[in-house]
């Protein structure tokens, strides 16, 4: 199964190279995975914070801004 999915890769490959696109692609340590492979390790996972992780802050606290491009950067 790996050899086979190797195999299509580099067809792929190959074929792509030829067609004289602006840039080239080649093997990698993923050039045998299946798109299922692939596809679950760039899955998105996102995890809603629980209410009580969320803290409200309030702005009007602010102490006095400072402009860090007049400070002394030693």
């Amino acid at each position: 199964m790996r050899l086979r999915q190797f195999a299509l890769k580099h067809t792929f490959i190959q074929e792509h190279n030829q067609e004289g696109h602006s840039y080239t692609v080649g093997h990698n340590d993923m050039s045998d995975w299946t798109e299922e492979e692939f596809a679950a390790i760039l899955k998105y996972n996102a995890v809603e914070p629980a209410a009580e992780d969320i803290a409200e802050l309030s702005v009007g606290a602010t102490s006095t801004p400072i402009d860090w491009r007049t400070q002394n950067n030693s």
